[in-house]
């Protein structure tokens, strides 16, 4: 969970860390901790970035990582359960391990083994929302959100590597996930053409260190491996009704009782969750209409075909829910049509390759090893 990046302006915290503003900045106290933290001051103030938090430690982490340009902690800071994930998170400069970000993205780019993408609904927002009476005459097709992973991403020009053991580089697995708006939306200058009107939530739900369900590996994209439909209803509902106000408040499982029944088995959504709120001006700003909404590595560095980590890495599944509302909607019945929840996971492989938590995938080296192996080589070489 990501406390602040300048961009965000407020912020909402757990009953334990004290936000004040002081001056410019703003200050973090943590009684937990021996010292305070420092926000740099906010560039902009056209979207509020609301945290609903449940640990104390990792708040920290993650504020840290957001201030000092650290996203990427290469040792685990808190203790995990049997059933949690261990990854690593990159940053505008780096990836995960330190490694440059160009050539996270680079190898992402070129490189993958198994790819996700699930369509949703979503608003034409190049126009204002026509009201509901009508009929949802504002949906327009080509929103969704899309997921890459690599299984072998090289470990060269890192900062951060495993001691060397004597059997050769290490790898690691990583991937992306990214928010994307229909391209008939983008504009001959690469950016969204936008309404004034409209605004989005976007809630995502945080994996690192926290407890997993299993049965989402697996899941068709809908949540519903561990979620209900009524669960999944009154979500959506909860989310649209924080969109209308502009809070971007997260759901919260405890307070819908059709999710709370479902106990245990729906544990990620009991998780830290980050609620984005975006306006017309914010989304304006996507280049080419596209939103990453995380990039991140596996905490475990490997030898080549060994893909375990691609396996438990490469196989989850990761919650987010988003909602759209027009602010200058005459018709203020809320219709959550335009309001989703999807579990995003790199279930389609590549070409030459198998799809992560395939029973195959442990006894075959995929595709792109060869290829890592080159790419590790050539890089090697130009060290020297």
């Amino acid at each position: 969970m990501i406390i602040a990046r300048p961009e965000y302006k407020n912020i909402q915290q757990p009953s334990n860390v004290i936000a004040k503003l002081e001056g410019s900045v703003v200050l973090l106290v943590n009684p937990y901790f021996p010292f305070n933290i420092l926000i740099p001051p906010f560039t902009q103030t056209n979207h509020v970035k609301t945290m609903h938090y449940t640990t104390r430690t990792h708040g920290l982490l993650r504020c840290l990582t957001a201030i000092a340009g650290i996203s990427s902690i290469p040792t685990t800071w808190a203790a995990k359960s049997e059933d949690s994930i261990g990854l690593l998170y990159a940053n505008d400069r780096d990836g995960p391990w330190y490694v440059p970000r160009a050539e996270f993205d680079a190898f992402l780019d070129n490189h993958p083994n198994a790819t996700g993408n699930y369509p949703i609904p979503g608003p034409n927002i190049s126009a204002p929302a026509a009201p509901s009476s009508l009929g949802n005459q504002s949906s327009v097709d080509g929103w969704s959100w899309s997921i890459v992973v690599s299984a072998d991403m090289p470990l060269v020009n890192a900062s951060y590597k495993p001691d060397d053991d004597g059997e050769g580089p290490f790898y690691y697995t990583g991937g992306k996930m990214t928010f994307n708006a229909p391209e008939s939306l983008v504009g001959p200058g690469g950016n969204l053409t936008v309404d004034d009107g409209w605004q989005v939530c976007i809630f995502t739900w945080q994996i690192n260190d926290f407890p997993y369900s299993d049965k989402l590996r697996s899941d068709d994209g809908t949540c519903t491996s561990v979620l209900s439909d009524e669960c999944i209803a009154d979500m959506k509902s909860e989310a649209l009704s924080a969109t209308v106000k502009g809070q971007c408040s997260c759901p919260i499982m405890s307070k819908i009782p059709s999710c709370e029944r479902l106990g245990d088995v729906a544990k990620v959504f009991n998780n830290n969750c980050v609620g984005e709120f975006r306006t017309a001006r914010s989304l304006r700003l996507w280049e080419g209409g596209k939103l990453e909404t995380g990039a991140y590595g596996d905490a475990e560095a490997h030898h080549l075909g060994n893909n375990t980590g691609y396996d438990n890495i490469g196989s989850l599944a990761f919650p987010a829910l988003v909602s759209f509302w027009n602010a200058n909607t005459t018709n203020r019945i809320l219709d959550d049509s335009l309001t989703s929840l999807s579990c995003v996971r790199a279930a389609d492989a590549v070409e030459g390759s198998t799809a992560p938590g395939d029973a195959e995938s442990g006894g075959i080296q995929l595709r792109t090893g060869l290829a890592g192996t080159g790419i590790v080589l050539a890089l090697c070489m130009l060290m020297l």
